[in-house]
């Protein structure tokens, strides 16, 4: 077999910012439900920027920014182009609005393998997610001490090893991905940070910022499938 050199994948990074602001009559009055108004607005940006930096992560499509156009990182879907299934497998079905078959599940991962990829981790839509439990319905279980009945799917033991099941509201429902977790990192130029900024208008004002990318280290050791019936 011919050796070849590895290629080094590049990223942009891209700046993530939520801006907040608190009256000072809302500071020195007696909020329903908190002790500090301006501490639960900086928790409510938290929240808010982490879940932007989770959607690009997942779907950023990447952008190198101009004048008046910002960078953008370009996420883990739109790394993955070597292992791309649109159906194959024991079923036969091909193309948009199939269900996922074991067959082409099991493909998927040894496309992985092949490329020297040692995956751990499905994650995909939550429609995806329920789908697997569905297809793997021989293996649930009822409880009958605890009147428990168990439809869920939390490891897939493949013939290539055992992956992780998890469901992320950011990835497109049609879509599952195989993944090795060491094979992606989350590369940080400069953390999220709180800036407190000049009062304007009677209000204290904040800023969360901070810039990042999303680390590809080996792309062809991941894979995803994509066109799922969503229904």
């Amino acid at each position: 077999m011919e050796l070849t050199a590895p290629s080094r994948l590049t990223n942009y990074t891209q700046i993530f910012r939520k801006t907040f602001q608190v009256s000072n009559t809302q500071q020195a009055v007696d909020p329903a439900g908190m002790e500090d108004e301006y501490a639960f607005r900086v928790q409510v940006a938290l929240e808010a920027i982490g879940r932007d930096i989770e959607k690009a992560l997942v779907n950023g499509t990447g952008a190198s920014g101009a004048s008046g156009t910002a960078r953008k990182l370009k996420g883990i879907l739109a790394f993955i182009t070597t292992n791309v299934s649109t159906g194959y497998g024991s079923s036969g079905t091909t193309g948009s609005g199939r269900n996922i078959s074991e067959g082409e599940l099991n493909k998927l991962i040894q496309d992985c393998y092949s490329n020297g990829g040692r995956p751990d981790w499905l994650l995909g839509s939550y429609t995806q997610v329920n789908k697997l439990a569905q297809l793997m319905s021989a293996d649930r279980t009822y409880n009958d001490g605890n009147k428990e009945f168990t439809s869920s799917m939390l490891v897939y033991s493949s013939p290539f090893g055992r992956l992780a099941v998890e469901g992320d509201s950011q990835i497109p429902d049609d879509t599952l991905t195989v993944l090795q977790k060491d094979m992606w990192a989350v590369a940080q130029l400069r953390p999220v940070k709180k800036i407190d900024t000049p009062e304007t208008a009677d209000a204290k004002n904040g800023v969360l910022i901070g810039e990042l990318t999303l680390e590809a280290r080996a792309e062809k050791m991941n894979g995803k499938a994509t066109g799922l019936k969503t229904d």
